[in-house]
């Protein structure tokens, strides 16, 4: 299910004065206006400009001295991008297309669950027809039937590549990464029902943060830091984007860049518009319209966040602005009739209930963070360093109750200053400036832990030792409201709209077992949870929205893992015997430990007159936990790592099949 702006019922014309209604708690903060500086973008000058922001920028100096903001050309975007020369097109504004749409193709997503409809998000999977299916994982892209339980083709395409499938003009975007040189490999394939040929490749440095395809054009972007010791390399290895065409903000941010870049579906594979930004750009937001880019930055002891929004048609900028705090992911961010709502975290937030990082996931190059690390999202992250709110939620990093002899962060009595949440909504047209902000919500040092906006309504999540869940009232761009609160143990990390009454939430529930709950919102000032069950020790559900599979009518599909105690079904103790011995040359095995094993379990669920309830569940002992579900005519098959583990309809085995050669 892929919602869109919906019409909904008006919640302001139920929930009435909602600030007095019995058990809605609206915190409001002292000195919060309603109005705010736009953040300027300025050009540098040249090479040497540019390279002697990144090496004070490295020292932890920043910038913004006057002395430097007025050796910067001031971006003109009162031009449109027809005026302006085939060079100074990424930084000069353009209009808005009428309907919205970039005329490029239709608006197919292949199924893959997004967040603007019709913007396809890049995914390990994409259905080319029927059972039929492109599968990325690892370092390949294979084509495989699903119900034959063949591979069909398949081609190296780089470490950890993700895809979006073009039907129309039977395409495939594959982007992925080259480790030996910290680059992106951005590939456009032809694809047929049994083949795999590479029409082009363009390479960078740096990282991916997102990419979107609109109907043929594909949208990247990407990070990468200044490096070197002797004097800073700049990033992107000073292309494609000449110098005197990078922007920067007034102030002090990360010693790194953003680029965004426009790829067309015919010609040679590179980018047909660029623009860049110094300054890490955690997170995007992209529409028919526009790109949005939220880049952190520090001033003092406080953070804020710029944000840019670019045309999508020749990422013209049309404006910038700022905003207090730091978002949690994407969907933090949300356009909807002329507006942007931002969900923001003001402080630090990684007290107790603060963004958990899975023990032994890798942070940076070579870096592991141990459950003795911190993360404090206030200090910038090095440019070789990257922590995800993606990440999954291991249990046992679960946050518990506060010692009672422990005083709050910062040794402070709970007060206003201790309530951190707040969504700030912008004008789009030129400037993004603040119009209107909500009270700051939440109880002491909790901080947001999941954010949908559907139209006119927010959803929010925050944590600390408790789950509160918060309707927002958007009508009123300028006077967003805090109307219902519910509160309840453990927390959901993704919220997935069902219908005008009901909001799933999925995340870890009180024992730190990954659940689903079902949110009654049909009364927005007294939302209730009407059920509520169990999937698992964890589903990557709960840390990757594109898990989520819809199946129509109200049901849906979730991934899930679980341990078992003893040997699977089937398994004997000559089985345990040989396979032990084979663990260190083949991989996990089921029947290796008996101590216990995994198993997948594909889980489909139903919404029906206001209850949730498991249709079904159908699991296989496994080697890794699964990434992705696929359904298919002849059962479900599961992704771990490099290779798919088939089901037929009744649940058992039928085979598994190798991505790789």
């Amino acid at each position: 299910m892929n919602p869109g702006a919906r019409p909904r019922r008006t919640i302001a014309a139920l929930a009435g004065a909602a600030a007095v209604i019995t058990g809605v708690t609206v915190l409001a903060v002292g000195g919060v206006g309603n109005e705010a500086e736009a953040e300027a973008l300025q050009r540098f000058a040249s090479c040497a400009e540019l390279e002697a922001w990144g090496e004070q920028s490295m020292a932890g100096d920043g910038f913004g001295t006057d002395e430097f903001t007025a050796a910067g050309a001031a971006v003109d975007d009162s031009a449109g991008a027809e005026a302006a020369p085939a060079g100074d097109r990424q930084t000069a504004a353009i209009e808005q297309s009428a309907d919205g749409v970039d005329g490029t193709g239709d608006l197919d997503t292949g199924g893959t669950n997004v967040i603007v409809e019709g913007v396809d998000e890049l995914d390990l999977i994409d259905r080319i027809d029927g059972d039929v299916w492109l599968v990325a994982s690892t370092d390949r892209l294979a084509i495989v039937d699903l119900q034959a339980g063949e591979r069909l083709a398949s081609q190296e395409v780089g470490a950890d590549p993700s895809v979006s499938y073009d039907p129309d003009r039977g395409l495939v975007w594959v982007i992925a990464s080259d480790p030996d040189d910290w680059s992106l490999v951005i590939r456009r394939l032809a694809v047929t029902s049994d083949s795999l040929d590479v029409e082009g490749t363009w390479e960078v440095d740096g990282s991916l943060v997102a990419a979107r395809r609109i109907g043929g054009r594909l949208h990247l972007v990407a990070t990468d830091g200044f490096h070197g010791t002797g004097g800073p390399e700049l990033p992107f290895a000073g292309a494609p984007v000449p110098c005197d065409q990078v922007l920067h903000p007034e102030g002090p941010s990360q010693p790194a860049a953003t680029l965004v870049a426009t790829f067309e579906p015919e010609g040679p594979v590179e980018p047909a518009s660029t623009t860049q930004v110094v300054g890490s750009g955690q997170f995007v937001h992209l529409t028919h319209d526009a790109v949005y880019l939220a880049t952190p930055q520090w001033a003092q002891d406080a953070m804020t966040t710029g944000i840019h929004r670019f045309a999508l048609d020749g990422l013209g900028l049309t404006g910038s602005g700022e905003v207090e705090g730091s978002l949690l992911n994407e969907f933090a961010l949300s356009e909807h009739d002329g507006h942007l709502r931002v969900a923001v975290t003001h402080g630090g937030g990684m007290f107790f209930g603060g963004p958990a990082v899975d023990v032994g996931a890798p942070v940076g190059d070579g870096d592991v963070v141990t459950s003795g690390d911190s993360v404090n999202p206030d200090e910038p992250v090095s440019s070789d360093e990257s922590v995800s709110s993606d990440e999954p939620v291991s249990p046992e990093l679960l946050p518990v109750e506060p010692p009672t002899d422990m005083p709050p962060p910062g040794g402070r009595e709970p007060g206003a200053e201790s309530i951190l949440n707040e969504i700030v909504v912008l004008d789009t047209e030129g400037d993004l400036d603040v119009v209107g902000r909500t009270d700051r919500f939440g109880k002491p040092w909790e901080t947001i832990h999941g954010i949908r906006f559907v139209g006119e309504v927010a959803y929010a999540v925050t944590f600390l030792t408790t789950d509160p869940f918060y309707v927002v009232d958007l009508a009123d761009p300028t006077a967003p409201t805090v109307v219902g609160e519910l509160e309840l143990p453990g927390f959901s990390s993704y919220l997935h709209p069902v219908d005008d009454d009901h909001v799933v939430g999925f995340g870890p529930d009180e024992r730190g077992e990954a659940s689903a709950k079902l949110f009654d919102v049909s009364d927005p000032t007294a939302p209730s949870v009407v059920d509520s069950v169990t999937l698992g020790s964890e589903s990557a559900v709960t840390w990757d929205h594109h898990a989520f599979v819809s199946l129509g009518d109200n049901r849906f599909a979730i991934p899930a893992s679980d341990r078992r105690t003893g040997l699977p079904d089937g398994c004997t103790d000559q089985d345990h015997r040989s396979q032990a011995q084979a663990l260190e040359q083949q991989g996990e095995l089921p029947c290796a430990h008996l101590d216990g094993y995994s198993v997948s379990a594909a889980i489909t669920l139903e919404v029906a007159d206001g209850s949730l309830r498991e249709v079904e569940r159908h699991e296989a002992p496994s080697a890794s936990a699964a990434q992705r579900i696929i359904p298919s005519s002849a059962g479900w098959t599961f992704l771990e790592g490099g290779r798919l583990v088939l089901l037929d309809s009744s649940g058992a085995e039928r085979s598994t099949l190798s991505l790789a050669d």
